[in-house]
C-alpha cells in the first residue's frame, strides 16, 4: 500500500513504455469514445509514452465472438459502411493530431478473425463462408488503412487477430488476395488458454513462437503481440508465463513488442 498515483504514470515508472487505447464509435456512457480517448492519449503523450490507437468499429468490445456494427451504422449499405469507416477513422485521428498526439501504431479492427462490422464484413457463419465476405472485409479494412495514412502517413497500420498459437498464414494470405493492406501483423496470445486445447502454457508459448516465425517467413512484415494475458491471479505465475514467451521471441528483430491486456 502506498500513495495513490495516476495509473499511466505508475506503470511508466515501473518500466512500461507504451499504451494501447481502444476506440468505440458511440458507447452509451462515453467510455472509450473519441473524447475519452483524446484525454487518455494526451496524458500518455505528456508522459512520453508511445501510443497505439485500436479502432474496434463498434459501440462496445469487438472480438471473434462479436463484431457488432455500431447502432448508427446498422442499416448502412456497403458503400455507406466504407465511408463511415473512413470518416470515423479520420475524425478520431485528426482530433489527436490537433492535440499534438502522434500515434506510432494504429489497429484497423480488433481481433477480426471472422471479419468485422457484421453481417456485411463477416467472413463465415453457421452456414459456412458468407458470399463476398472476404471481399467486403478486406475493403472495409482498406478504408480504415487509407484513412490512417491520410492523417498520419508514417503510422504503422496493424491488422489484428487472436490465437497466436495457431497457424494464421492462411488468414493474411486471403486478406492480401482480396486487396487487404497492412504494415504489421498483430496477434493476441493467452498462453493459459491451453487448458481448452489440452496443452500446457509452455506448449502454447512454443506454438505461438513457431507460428510467428511462419508469418514472418511468408509476409516479411513486423509482428507484434498486441494482447498477452495469463488468466492467472498469481503474480509469480503470471510473470513466469510471460517471461517464458519473451525468451522465445525477443531475439527476433521483426518481433516489435508485447502489450499486456490489461494492466
Amino acid at each position: 500500500v502506498g500513495t495513490p498515483q495516476e495509473g499511466m504514470r505508475l506503470m511508466r515508472d515501473h518500466g512500461m513504455n507504451s499504451v494501447r487505447l481502444r476506440v468505440w464509435v458511440n458507447h452509451k456512457t462515453g467510455w472509450c469514445n473519441k473524447e475519452d480517448v483524446l484525454v487518455k492519449a494526451k496524458r500518455a503523450a505528456g508522459l512520453k509514452l508511445r501510443v497505439m490507437i485500436d479502432f474496434h468499429y463498434s459501440d462496445y468490445f469487438a472480438d471473434p465472438s462479436r463484431q457488432t456494427t455500431p447502432t448508427a451504422w446498422k442499416n448502412y449499405s456497403m458503400d455507406e459502411l466504407l465511408q463511415a469507416v473512413a470518416d470515423h477513422t479520420t475524425e478520431v485521428l485528426t482530433a489527436l493530431k490537433e492535440e499534438g498526439v502522434t500515434p506510432e501504431w494504429i489497429q484497423v479492427g480488433n481481433e477480426t478473425r471472422n471479419g468485422m462490422l457484421w453481417p456485411t464484413g463477416q467472413l463465415w457463419d453457421s452456414n459456412g463462408d458468407r458470399p463476398n465476405g472476404w471481399r467486403n472485409y478486406a475493403a472495409l479494412t482498406t478504408a480504415g488503412y487509407d484513412a490512417c495514412k491520410t492523417v498520419f502517413p508514417d503510422a504503422i497500420v496493424i491488422v489484428h487477430i487472436d490465437n497466436a498459437y495457431e497457424n494464421n498464414n492462411w488468414f493474411f494470405r486471403k486478406m492480401k488476395q482480396n486487396g487487404g493492406k497492412f504494415d504489421m501483423i498483430g496477434l493476441s496470445h493467452y498462453p493459459m488458454m491451453g487448458q481448452w486445447t489440452g496443452k500446457t502454457w509452455q506448449e502454447v508459448n512454443q506454438l505461438a513462437a513457431q507460428n510467428i516465425q511462419l508469418l514472418y517467413n511468408e509476409f516479411k512484415c513486423p509482428i507484434m503481440v498486441t494482447e498477452i494475458g495469463t488468466l492467472s491471479n498469481k503474480e509469480a505465475e503470471a510473470v513466469k508465463v510471460i517471461e517464458d514467451f519473451r525468451g522465445r521471441v525477443d531475439k527476433w528483430d521483426y518481433m516489435k513488442g508485447i502489450f499486456y491486456w490489461e494492466p
